[in-house]
């Protein structure tokens, strides 16, 4: 019996050490990247950042000098335009003139999800996504707190954390 107890303690620790360096949360994360790489794009097509707010500049304040409409009437007309485009998903857009960034579906090609000892990114894989992110700023870039809820409820990442935890803890 003391055996045993001490396998169950030292599985305990060693939930305890993947649970403080992340390593836990990191490995049961990267089995849902391309789930989390959709609540990305949807996040986007709502038109929203990391922070859950707008993303910025709107189309109506990207003009030139600096931005790259012309006009506002461009800017305008660019925005009515996007409203007629097929889209992968269907979400509901608060303000038309947050940018989504879909044209295409090009720059939403050219991301991905990068997992370090730290954290999890959305980096660009090409130069043309790292021009789009670099614009909006890289820290715009993630889930924001309702679509990091969905991928813990309704997407099975607690669930899977708690698996994972069970079999730490009962394979002794």
């Amino acid at each position: 019996m003391n055996e045993r107890l001490a396998r169950m303690a030292q599985a305990a620790k060693d939930l305890g050490k993947k649970m403080d360096n992340g390593s836990l949360m990191r490995e049961v994360l990267q089995e849902h990247d391309e789930e989390i790489m959709q609540e990305q794009q949807i996040q986007l097509l709502e038109g929203k950042g990391s922070d859950g707010d707008d993303l910025r500049p709107y189309y109506t304040e990207d003009i030139k000098p600096h931005g790259y409409f012309n006009s506002v009437q461009t800017a305008s007309n660019y925005m009515a335009w996007k409203e007629s485009l097929d889209y992968p998903y269907q979400v509901s857009r608060g303000n038309s003139n947050a940018p989504n960034l879909y044209i295409n579906g090009r720059f939403y090609g050219e991301m991905e999800i990068k997992f370090d000892d730290e954290a999890m990114t959305v980096a660009p894989r090409t130069p043309y996504a790292a021009e789009i992110m670099n614009k909006y700023g890289l820290k715009r870039f993630g889930l924001s707190k309702i679509h990091w809820d969905k991928m813990m409820y309704e997407r099975g990442v607690l669930n899977d954390i708690q698996k994972r935890v069970k079999e730490i803890l009962y394979e002794q």
